[in-house]
């Protein structure tokens, strides 16, 4: 199947050259379980540039003036970090939701090339993302399937998915929660050499917890009991960075500095 030159796939508003859309958040992961979420909304302006706009806690309904066109893209981050959420402008009401949030991304990271995002078929990238990943379109390798478009070759041959690695860290013992609602790895505390699994936490609350399923690109993970954020961003080759640090500690646009975690030890499968 390919996923461009499909008729029907997205939505154009004419008349002008934008239009005001009514757009809804679906509700966060994170906030099921506490934590207080606000939004950073992403969508082409009238004069083709990416506009935002922060909404703050609590709020998930927001009225936007977005370019007019094919397949116009918006995503809503969850703190500014978190996966998005995402959607295609079709109606003056837009529900953003969570497995469009990967396609979005593309089209929203190539909306210079506008006329080569027009052909794509956003429902057929979506399904074969979540299929090649397994659940997680995120696990698919972004950068090859935009290369694919930009040169106007963009089929299911280039939506592939990445490795996976994992990684074990010395944290509270505490639960922790992925905020990508796709993730499929697996997150529990692991027994150091000689000891049984009842005594992997230490004396200091401290335990060696092990995350399964990691995939290049960035990562966070939520612990409500003591309200910590957890990031880890694993590059190419399996290698990881970590920080974590009170909810508080992050911004709202912090989601680009990851790259600058300090070093830990990764386990390769």
């Amino acid at each position: 199947m390919a996923v461009v030159g499909c008729t029907g796939c997205g939505g154009a508003l004419g008349g002008m050259a934008t239009v005001k859309v009514e757009v809804i958040i679906p509700e966060p992961v994170w906030a099921q379980k506490g934590a207080p979420i606000s939004h950073l909304l992403l969508y082409p302006g009238g004069d083709g540039k990416i506009k935002s706009l922060y909404l703050p806690v609590g709020v998930r309904r927001a009225v936007i003036e977005v370019q007019r066109g094919f397949n116009v893209p918006v995503l809503s981050y969850p703190m500014g970090r978190l996966t998005p959420a995402g959607g295609i402008v079709v109606a003056r009401t837009l529900r953003l939701r969570y497995r469009y949030g990967p396609p979005a991304k593309v089209l929203q990271e190539l909306w210079d090339f506008s006329e080569r995002c027009e052909t794509v078929c956003v429902e057929a990238l979506a399904s074969e993302m979540e299929k090649e990943g397994e659940g997680d379109p995120w696990r698919c390798d972004i950068d090859k399937i935009k290369g694919a478009l930009v040169r106007g070759r963009l089929n299911r041959l280039y939506v592939r998915s990445r490795k996976l690695y994992s990684l074990s860290i010395e944290l509270p013992a505490e639960t922790w929660i992925s905020g990508n609602l796709f993730f499929n790895g697996t997150v529990e505390a692991v027994s150091g050499e000689g000891e049984s699994p009842d005594s992997a936490a230490s004396e200091e609350g401290y335990s060696l917890v092990k995350f399964s399923g990691l995939y290049p690109g960035g990562h966070c993970f939520f612990s409500p009991e003591g309200g910590l954020e957890l990031h880890i961003y694993v590059d190419k080759k399996g290698g990881c960075r970590w920080i974590c640090d009170s909810l508080g500690s992050f911004s709202l646009h912090e989601a680009k500095s990851i790259e600058a975690l300090r070093p830990a030890i990764s386990q390769r499968y």
